[in-house]
């Protein structure tokens, strides 16, 4: 899970749970997140992309109401992931 927070229009999203790597709690995920002002509810930046061990341009779209979808491209590959809101944390299922 990630919690995103915006500061003078500049979003970031630290990791705040992950039951299957808990050692990345508290990563910044996201990172220099902008309005695109040419695109309705779009936002560009950069995402941590954990296999390369290094930060990669992406998109956020916010087109539902808590959904967001980040598009990462990498040379000419592009994955699309798709996250939904929750208004709180689950408690940790075994």
């Amino acid at each position: 899970m990630v919690l995103p927070k915006v500061a003078d229009g500049i979003a970031t999203g630290n990791v705040v749970r992950n039951d299957q790597r808990p050692e990345r709690v508290g990563r910044e995920l996201l990172q220099d997140f902008k309005k695109d002002k040419s695109k309705d509810e779009t936002w560009r930046g950069q995402v941590y992309a954990d296999k390369q061990g290094e930060y990669k341009k992406a998109g956020i779209s916010l087109s539902d109401a808590g959904l967001m979808e980040i598009n990462v491209k990498v040379g000419f590959m592009r994955r699309t992931i798709q996250w939904t809101s929750v208004e709180e944390i689950p408690s940790v299922t075994n």
